[in-house]
């Protein structure tokens, strides 16, 4: 019997389930560089024991969620990889999806194709002041501007190939698969191409503290990266 399988309530259950499956993946993923491979053996153990009550919040949805039903269908892959994909996009349709630029009109672009949710964490159906585990997902051709938060914060791409810049340097592309860890209060910015991404965001540190854009934007924020 799986650890998921003694939790009686469905959500609690389906939380755990999306936790096992990424911390499978921290165990049995290959080999990265040795910062990241510090931090998937912290979140490892962060991931074992979550404490505090369980949430029941009813299902949010956001305008991007829109793109979910294009992605892959459950059940092509049987890798940790397609485990944990297969997994998050069950859990999507259940998440309650949260968009900070809902008052903020002149960030229109980031509230039609930008959202996060987090399974575990303050906000999370697993209630916990230690760490955060969530999905970030983003629309075609959207730019989430350079911003920064005090918390340390591990990202895995789960569908989806996107552009990562971190302080404001050239951008690399990043396809499923990838790991790319922020530092605290490190500046990074992300695109998407023609296609949306869906990846899944961990935090640790202070994660009370929300983001905030790197530079001070007068107008709309930009709504694409800036040329190298």
């Amino acid at each position: 019997m799986t650890q998921s399988a003694v939790h009686t309530n469905p959500r609690e259950a389906l939380a755990r389930q999306f936790s096992d499956a990424f911390v499978a993946l921290l165990r049995g993923a290959p080999n990265t560089d040795d910062q990241i491979m510090n931090e998937r053996r912290v979140f490892e153990k962060l991931l074992e024991t979550p404490s505090g009550e369980m949430r029941y919040d009813a299902p949010v949805t956001a305008p991007v969620c829109r793109v979910l039903p294009g992605m892959a269908a459950p059940g092509q892959d049987s890798s940790a990889h397609g485990d944990l994909l297969n997994v998050s996009l069950s859990l999507s349709e259940h998440a309650v999806w949260r968009n900070k630029y809902r008052a903020r009109p002149e960030y229109a672009h980031l509230f039609e194709n930008f959202a996060f949710c987090d399974f575990v964490g303050p906000d999370g159906w697993q209630g916990t002041e230690d760490v955060t585990l969530g999905l970030v997902l983003m629309g075609p051709h959207c730019f989430y501007p350079f911003h920064h938060h005090p918390a340390r914060e591990l990202y895995y791409v789960l569908s989806g190939t996107a552009e990562w810049a971190v302080d404001f340097q050239p951008p690399q592309v990043l396809e499923p698969g990838s790991w790319l860890l922020h530092q605290e209060n490190q500046p990074h910015a992300m695109q998407t191409g023609h296609e949306p991404m869906l990846a899944v965001s961990a935090w640790r540190g202070d994660i009370l503290s929300r983001s905030q854009f790197s530079t001070p934007y007068v107008g709309p924020a930009p709504t694409q990266m800036p040329s190298a």
